[in-house]
């Protein structure tokens, strides 16, 4: 067996943390959560992710705090693939995390099924979608 991979989940929705992990997570796969920007930080401090995923809204004080999520990683990390994974997504948000050094924007309304091909091209080991995953909230 190969070396596990990890995935970091950056959103303020605790539904879409826990359907991502559970579409994600296995014996190939470490997933771990953030809430915030502050509890991702924590994360970046120690850990080289091979993928994060953040979402750009959220509860912190900046209320756009995926932008920071992106550029903290990118700024830490330059080899870490990351995607904001947003239900705000406009060609004007994706120019911008594109520039900020995301490889991709996804929508959270994207059936699960595409969520895990497009994790697949980057790498990283998913099994099939779970029936009743949720790719997140429209």
């Amino acid at each position: 067996m190969g070396t596990r991979r990890s995935v970091l989940i950056v959103d303020d929705d605790a539904a879409v943390r826990a359907g991502l992990t559970s579409v994600l997570e296995s014996k190939e796969v470490d997933v771990k959560t953030a809430a915030s920007l502050q509890e991702a930080e924590g994360f970046l401090r120690d850990t080289r992710f091979d993928l994060v995923m953040t979402d750009l809204r959220m509860n912190g004080p900046f209320c756009f705090e995926g932008w920071e999520v992106i550029w903290r990683v990118k700024d830490r990390f330059p080899d870490t693939r990351v995607v904001l994974f947003t239900a705000f997504g406009t060609p004007e948000i994706e120019q911008v995390a594109k520039r900020l050094g995301a490889a991709d924007c996804w929508s959270k309304s994207t059936p699960i099924e595409e969520i895990v091909s497009h994790i697949r091209a980057f790498g990283i080991p998913v099994g099939r979608a779970k029936p009743g995953s949720e790719g997140g909230t429209p």
